[in-house]
Parts: C-alpha cells; sequence; structure tokens
C-alpha cells in the first residue's frame, strides 16, 4: 500500500486488508510520498489533513532512520499511541483501534491469557474501549472480563477526574453505548460495584445504585501462542508490557527454537534496547529468575551498549553478567553515578537503579566504590519525598556491613557544611542571610533525622529552632567585632520582642540565651528585659519544665550560677542529684562548682567517678581520688582502674596512680599486662616507671618469658629498652633460652644483645638439645665475638701502666708470648673444624681457646682469662 492509501485508511479502517500487519515501511515508499506530496495535497483539501498528512510522513521518516525498511504496523501503532497528530477523533480512533487490535490478534487463539495486558491502554479511553470491544468480538463474555478487573482498574485510575463534565469513566460508557456490539458491557458496568474505599455506592459507569454486585477476581495466566506473526504483532500492541509477559512464561517455551531465537533477536535489537529495555529491567528488577532470564537473552553486545548509555538499571543484571561490575569500576565512578542521576525518569527510579549498583559493589567487597555509592543513594533518596517513609529502604540501608561508617561520615559532612552556613552570618549581615541559614539548617536535619533512622548517631547540630539560634548567637560571640546586641539580634531573627501570659518565642529566646552563655554583658541584657516585661517569676519559672538554676548547671554557666546564689535562687532539687545531672551531660565545671561548695554522700561519690571515668574527665578523677579517696572502697577504686586503663585513657591513669589511695598491686600487675597485650605502650610505661611491688615485677618478667616465646616484638623491644629494674642480666638469659626453647630466630637475635654470656652459653646448650641449628649458629657466633679481642698487632700495647704505647721489655714479653700462643692454635685447628678445648698455663689462671676466625688471635697475657672453676663448660656443639 501506498503511504497515502494507508493515512486515508485510517479513517476508514475496513479498508485495511488482514495481512496489513506484514506490510513494509521502505525507503522507496517515502521517497514516493514525498515526490507526489503535492498532488497529495490536493485530494485532501483539508488545510488541516495537509498538516496532519505532514506529521504522518515525518513520523515514518524518523522510524526508518538509517534503515532500507521496517514494519508498518508497528509505526501506525506508536504514531496513533503517541499522538493522533490531527489525523482521527475520538470516534474515528475507537474504531480504527479496533479493527488494528482485530488484525493484530487474529494469530492469538486464548483471548483470556492477553487480556490483563490491557491495562497499559486505560489512561487511554478510545483504545481502551477498542480492547474491550475486541474482546467482545472474539467470544470473550462481559462476565469474563469483569473478572479481569480491567474495568475496576479503569474506574480507579479516572477517579480523581469522576466530578469533571468530560471524565474519562463518562467518555468510555459514552463510547460502549453508541455501538451496538458493546451495549451489552455497557449494561454490565452498571451493575458492577467500585471496590474503592468510599466509593462503594458507585457503580462502574460512575452513577449511584443500590443492589450492586461485586465481580469475582481471576486472573488467567499469560499466554501468547508462539507464532512468530502473532508474536511480532504482540510486540507491535504492547511494546514493554510483550517483553515483561515474555519473561514470565519463559519456562514454557524455553526448549522452542522459533521462541528462544525470535525473543533473542527482538531483546538484542537497537530499538528495543533504546525504548523498553531500560524500563523492563526496573520492573522485573525484584524477580530473580526473571533477571536471570533476562541476562541470558541479552549478548555482550547489548550489554556494553547498555553501558554505554549510562543506563542505571542495567546494575540488575549484576549478580547474572559480572562483567558489568568491571566495566563500571574501570570507568570513571563518579561520573557514572553523576549520569544514572541525570538519565533517571524520576527520583524513584534513580533509587532504584542506585541500589541495585550498590548491592552489586557491596557483594564484590569494593568499600571504597561502595561509599560513594552509598553517599549518591542517600542523596536520591533525600530527593525524593516517598522514600523518606519507605521502611523497606531502611531494611536494606541496615543490611549493608559498613553502614556505621557510612552514615556516620554523611552526618559528618553534614554537620561540616552547616557549620559553615551557620558561622558565615556577621552582626552586620545576619537579617539578610538568616532566612537561607534556616532553610539550609531545615534540610539538613531531615536528612540526619533520616540517617538517625538507619544507625542512631548522635549530631552535634541543632536540631531545635532555639539551638539554631544560640549557635548562631556563639558564631556572633566568637566574631568579636562588637558585643551582642538583643534587640538587633531578635529582629533580625524576624522575632517579635513581647511577652504574654504564655511563654512566646521571645521569652523563651531570653532564658536560653542567659541560660547558655556566661558573658556578662548579654546577661545584663537578659535579665534587664526580662526584670522589666516578663509576666512571671522567671528566677524560679520553669521554662520547658526546667529551672533557670537547672538549666544554668546543665550548659556550665558557672557566672549565672553565681548570680542565682548571690540573689539567694535556692536549688529546686537536692546537690546530690543536681551534680549527678550535670556529670551526665558532661558539664564538669559545674560538677566541680558544686562539689567543692557541698558535701555528697559515699554513693554520689561512686556514680561521679564513674562517669568521670566514661567521659575521661581526669580533673574531676584528680579531685574524687584526692578529696574524698576515704568515700571510695577499694573494690571501687581497682574497677575504675581497670577501665581507664581498658579505654586507653592515659591521663586518667596517671590519675589513679599519683593519688593516695592507690589500685592494689595485684590489679596494677594485671592492668599492666593488659596494656601490653593490647599495644597500649604509652600506659604499659607508665605503670612500669610509676609503680613498684612483687607483684608488678613478676608480671614484668612474666611478660618478658610470653613475648620472647611467642616472637612478640614490640613487646620485647618495650620491655627491654624501659626502664624497668626487674628486667637484670638474670631476666634477659631466662627470657633468652626460653626464645631459644620456642625456635624463635628473631627474639633470640634481639635478646642476645641484652644476655650475658653465661646466657648464652645456657641457650647454646639448649639449641644443641632441640637440634636448632641456626639458632645454635647465632649463638656461637657471638660467644666467639665475646670473647675474642681484636687483631694482633705489632704496635707497642696501651695500657694504664704504658699510655704512650712504648716498647718496654714487659710489653715485647707479652707480644712474643701471643705470637707464640696464636702460632701453636693456628696449626693445631682450622676455621670449618668444630670447636676444640684448649688450655694454656699462664700464671694462676687458665684460658680456654675456641676456634679462630682467620686474622684474628687470642692472648692469654691480656685478654680473656677466669678462674678454674667458671672454665668447667663444654662450648662444643
Amino acid at each position: 500500500m501506498l503511504l497515502y492509501d494507508v493515512f486515508i485508511a485510517l479513517r476508514v479502517p475496513q479498508t485495511l486488508p488482514t495481512s496489513f500487519h506484514n506490510t513494509m515501511l521502505t525507503r522507496a515508499n517515502l521517497d514516493f510520498a514525498r515526490k507526489k506530496i503535492v498532488a497529495d495535497y490536493r485530494c485532501l483539501g483539508d488545510a488541516s489533513q495537509r498538516v496532519a498528512y505532514d506529521g504522518f510522513l515525518r513520523h515514518c521518516e524518523r522510524s526508518l532512520q538509517n534503515k532500507a525498511e521496517t514494519p508498518l504496523f508497528p509505526v501506525i501503532l506508536n504514531l496513533l499511541k503517541e499522538s493522533n497528530h490531527g489525523i482521527l477523533n475520538v470516534e474515528e480512533a475507537f474504531d480504527t483501534w479496533t479493527h488494528l487490535f482485530q488484525i493484530g490478534f487474529q494469530d492469538q487463539v486464548d483471548m483470556m491469557a492477553v487480556a490483563p495486558m490491557g491495562r497499559s491502554f486505560v489512561d487511554n479511553p478510545p483504545i481502551f474501549a477498542a480492547f474491550i470491544r475486541c474482546l467482545l468480538g472474539k467470544g470473550v463474555t462481559p462476565v469474563q472480563i469483569g473478572t479481569t478487573y480491567l474495568l475496576q482498574d479503569f474506574f480507579r485510575y479516572h477517579l480523581g477526574a469522576l466530578g469533571s463534565p468530560e471524565n474519562p469513566i463518562r467518555q468510555l460508557c459514552q463510547l460502549f453505548q453508541a455501538c451496538s456490539d458493546t451495549q451489552a458491557i455497557h449494561a454490565f458496568l452498571k451493575t458492577l460495584r467500585c471496590e474503592e474505599d468510599g466509593f462503594a455506592s458507585y457503580a462502574l459507569d460512575g452513577s449511584i445504585h443500590e443492589g450492586l454486585v461485586i465481580s469475582p477476581h481471576h486472573v488467567e495466566p499469560l499466554c501468547f501462542s508462539p507464532n512468530e506473526s502473532n508474536l511480532e504483532s504482540l510486540y507491535a500492541l504492547f511494546g514493554m508490557d510483550f517483553l515483561v509477559g515474555v519473561l514470565t512464561q519463559w519456562e514454557q517455551h524455553q526448549n522452542e527454537a522459533m521462541w528462544v531465537d525470535f525473543h533473542v533477536r527482538l531483546f538484542n535489537d537497537d530499538s528495543t534496547i533504546d525504548t523498553y529495555l531500560s524500563d523492563v529491567l526496573l520492573m522485573v528488577k525484584d524477580c530473580d529468575r526473571m533477571l536471570r532470564c533476562l541476562a541470558n537473552l541479552l549478548n555482550e553486545r547489548t550489554l556494553a551498549r547498555l553501558m554505554q548509555k549510562r543506563i542505571g538499571s542495567v546494575c540488575n543484571l549484576i549478580p547474572y553478567c559480572p562483567g558489568i561490575l568491571e566495566h563500571i569500576k574501570a570507568a570513571d565512578l563518579m561520573s557514572y553515578l553523576q549520569d544514572i542521576r541525570a538519565q533517571a525518569s524520576s527520583a524513584l527510579v534513580c533509587v532504584a537503579n542506585l541500589v541495585a549498583l550498590f548491592d552489586g559493589l557491596r557483594k564484590s567487597n569494593d568499600t571504597a566504590a561502595s561509599a560513594l555509592v552509598f553517599d549518591a543513594l542517600l542523596d536520591a533518596i533525600f530527593s525524593d519525598p516517598s522514600a523518606l517513609d519507605d521502611e523497606s529502604m531502611l531494611r536494606k540501608l541496615r543490611q549493608c556491613p559498613e553502614v556505621n561508617g557510612f552514615v556516620t561520615q554523611k552526618i559528618r559532612r553534614l554537620e561540616a557544611t552547616l557549620e559553615l552556613i551557620i558561622r558565615a552570618p556577621t552582626h552586620a549581615s545576619l537579617e539578610e542571610k538568616y532566612p537561607g541559614v534556616e532553610d539550609a539548617w531545615t534540610d539538613a536535619i531531615r536528612k540526619i533525622q533520616y540517617l538517625q533512622r538507619i544507625i542512631p548517631v548522635k549530631t552535634t547540630s541543632p536540631t531545635t529552632i532555639y539551638q539554631l539560634y544560640k549557635a548562631l548567637a556563639r558564631s556572633l560571640l566568637e566574631q568579636n567585632e562588637a558585643p551582642l546586641q538583643i534587640s538587633t539580634f531578635v529582629a533580625a531573627l524576624g522575632l517579635r520582642p513581647r511577652f504574654d501570659q504564655g511563654v512566646l518565642m521571645y521569652e523563651q529566646l531570653l532564658i536560653e540565651l542567659l541560660s547558655t552563655f556566661d558573658d556578662d554583658h548579654l546577661r545584663a541584657q537578659c535579665i534587664a528585659e526580662l526584670d522589666t516585661h516578663a509576666p512571671r517569676p522567671w528566677r524560679t519559672f520553669a521554662y520547658a519544665d526546667a529551672p533557670l538554676f537547672v538549666r544554668a548547671t546543665l550548659e556550665g554557666n558557672i557566672g549565672l550560677l553565681g548570680w542565682l546564689h548571690a540573689q539567694r535562687i535556692k536549688n529546686p532539687i537536692s546537690y546530690d542529684k543536681l551534680v549527678l545531672e550535670a556529670a551526665r551531660v558532661n558539664q564538669w565545671s559545674s560538677v566541680l562548682y558544686f562539689y567543692k561548695k557541698h558535701a555528697c554522700k559515699s554513693t554520689t561519690v561512686k556514680q561521679l567517678l564513674d562517669m568521670a571515668v566514661g567521659f575521661g574527665a581526669s580533673k574531676m578523677i584528680e579531685t574524687l581520688l584526692s578529696d574524698d579517696a576515704t568515700l571510695l572502697d577499694q573494690h571501687t577504686i581497682d574497677k575504675e582502674f581497670q577501665r581507664v586503663v581498658r579505654k586507653n585513657d592515659l591521663k586518667s591513669t596517671e590519675c589513679f596512680i599519683r593519688s593516695p589511695r592507690k589500685p592494689c598491686d595485684a590489679v596494677i600487675a594485671k592492668m599492666f599486662k593488659d596494656a601490653l597485650e593490647s599495644h597500649n605502650m604509652g600506659i604499659a610505661s607508665l605503670i612500669a616507671e610509676r609503680c613498684i611491688g612483687p607483684c608488678l615485677d613478676a608480671a614484668i618478667v612474666q611478660s618478658l618469658m610470653t613475648a620472647a616465646r611467642l616472637n612478640h616484638r614490640d613487646e620485647l623491644h618495650f620491655l627491654l629498652t624501659s626502664n624497668a629494674s626487674c628486667l637484670d642480666s638474670k631476666a634477659c638469659d631466662s627470657a633468652l633460652v626460653q626464645a631459644t626453647r620456642a625456635n624463635q630466630r628473631e627474639s633470640v637475635t634481639f635478646l642476645l644483645s641484652f644476655s650475658s654470656i653465661h646466657g648464652v652459653q645456657e641457650a647454646l646448650r639448649e639449641a644443641r638439645k632441640k637440634s636448632r641449628t641456626a639458632i645454635a649458629a647465632n649463638l656461637l657466633a657471638t660467644l666467639q665475638t665475646r670473647l675474642m679481642p681484636s687483631p694482633v698487632s705489632t704496635e707497642p700495647l696501651l695500657s694504664e701502666h704504658n699510655p704512650q704505647g712504648l716498647a718496654s721489655p714487659n710489653s715485647r714479653k707479652r707480644v712474643a708470648t701471643d705470637r707464640l700462643f696464636n702460632q701453636r692454635l693456628i696449626n693445631e685447628t682450622r676455621l670449618e673444624e668444630r670447636p676444640i678445648k684448649r688450655v694454656a698455663s699462664c700464671g694462676s689462671y687458665i684460658a680456654q681457646s675456641a676456634v679462630v676466625p682467620c686474622g684474628f688471635f687470642y692472648r692469654p697475657s691480656t685478654g680473656l682469662s677466669r678462674p678454674l672453676n667458671e672454665l668447667k663448660r663444654d662450648y662444643s656443639c
């Protein structure tokens, strides 16, 4: 058919042949239509029809693109779905679509098996009416159509327009009423009740009746007749819904060659990729079976095209196509994330795509990339109000192993940004900048509160409007440009300076500023304003359930506390309770203020020590241990000392060690070992240097033995270089033997520098016993080095008797003796031989020789000679 004939036939659909769905749109047809367009214009006559014909030809041109030909049927369907371009009115569209559905369904056997797909047309009344009419023409009864709930869904979709004069529900009924073969379905609509809450009295035609019935609900599974022509027609009619339907019934036809080949071609076609595949991936993202099927259908070229186009929904295939993740990680991840956000059709789609990418990266254990995606995902959630209330999203985020670190970092970044914004205004610019500051604070707090729903993380940012006011006031006070003027500050915030019987924001703000800031000028302004205008006894009144005395205590405002004492304002609660409340909020200046003025109970002192240790308040710990040591039992001191050591709190540990009531020796020894094992060397060194006692000495020596035996190099180095008096040569010798017995070569090498010759000898015997050859060689070399003096020299010997090295007769005699001894030794032994035992007479002493390396000589007359009872040892290996 010529394109002009097709255009005309759209108004008279009966002229379209049943084989129309097999007709091809060719480049030649389009060029011919362009050539005879002037003649066609004369035939059309009406100017609006000429414009419609131009739009029709342009649509055909776009559909062809660079191809020589393409099926005409889907081109016409897409044209009529997108817009009629002025071609058809409502009644003509109803008739034309009826005929197009009849052509498209001529090869489909079971119409009820495709009826659920009619939901894709609920937004277009003429097409939906034509679909229902086609079902009726194919033998489907009104009752069967009612069980599909298509009519219910159409009514529910357009329920919001029910009261408008031209609502779609009335339009549908008018189309049914005007056609003889749809009268039955129109009558059937009047009997069905709307099942939406609040509309039970409405029939599906929009009228109100009594005695309406509810249609039974029956969902027929999708089933497409496995005919290539039928599949092409269904794809042209339903597009994306058809592709999803294919995936739902794939297992039924996966062994049919025609079915598989057709859909492999279809899913990897460029037009399918560009038009539908992204949305298909989003629709099936929660179904593993369909995702696996889709991953098997798509080839490498299609996946590469999707990633090149930055289609975010391709991330849903990561579990089944690992190459996708490698491609994303190889590319610039930040750029990829920006493209995903930019190309997403909505914030909801963006969130879904980022969730899929995040799941894939999380399973690959790529923490750095996961952090970037997690951050981008949170930003996408923040931009979608509906996602903020999605509990399933919160559960998914909590499942991330690194969620604590990710959320904490995000909150800290939000806090830092908000801090910069709060500090930006000056005294002069506050009124101008405050609206922007409040907007930024509102946005940041909304995000922080969502993050705290994921995991509870404390924030330093102001969480109430009064905290924001105080943060701004603190920033202005720290700038030191000028004293803070209450009247100017309040005016910049947009507050009216007035009082009433109820506490207004202005009065509450004065109380907040007075109780928070220890500033004389600001305090004087607030007191003067409250004294003049406050309609209540503000000094003792409980603002927000907290009197001023308690507020000042919890804020650590010592200046205001002094003023209240001068005014003889009584504390509304007991002082013990007050100091404990201050301690709980880490206000130790207030605790010290009251602690020095009022005696506390023993139980209060114990609780204060416990909280001071928890907060690391070393000054308070020192005060408690020095002033009220008698109120603290030894068990409490020991328990809290163990806590500070395990917290690695050096200052607090020093407070315990320097206090009059030290922890007991056994606890000190135990915590020394704990600190050493935890590599808290600062605390271990402090305990070793400041504490004395047999328990600690035993613990230090035992730690040395354990470190030598297990080759804990850091602990060995710490112990041997510490100033512990208990680590003498005997302890080092024992450690050397332990390391030799455990075959710890590194420990042996390190300990040799601290061991005596006797310890080396004992270790050498142990090495022989345990067959530690390498360690024995090391020990033997150390012995040789220590026992061998320097090489023989012909230079005169230097000594205290001969400081100038003069060749005296005695010195010449000693040199001759040495040369004689060494010559005999060289003649009797070789370097490769085992060490031998040789005794040379030298006065009342005996010198024992060993294998001497080449070039080194033993000097019996001036060397290492010892008494006889010390030389009864065998140096051989």
